[in-house]
């Protein structure tokens, strides 16, 4: 999927699946980081934030890795 300002031949594609895990690490990782939660909203490249469905999607995967809040 393609949802921020990235752009070039690779850049800016992503599996939901594979962002999904970089965030639940980044997020479980370090507890004291404050901007541990805007990778689940923002791209880390660009800090472009997330967009229509590929947002809901993301959002639902962050509230199973919170544990269902």
């Amino acid at each position: 999927m393609r949802d921020c300002s990235c752009r070039g031949p690779s850049a800016g594609f992503v599996h939901l699946s594979c962002l999904a895990k970089y965030a639940e690490e980044k997020y479980m990782g370090n507890p004291n980081d404050k901007d541990r939660d805007l990778v689940w909203k923002h791209c880390p490249t660009c800090h472009h934030e997330y967009q229509s469905e590929f947002s809901v999607d993301l959002a639902r995967l962050f509230v199973a890795c919170k544990g269902g809040i």
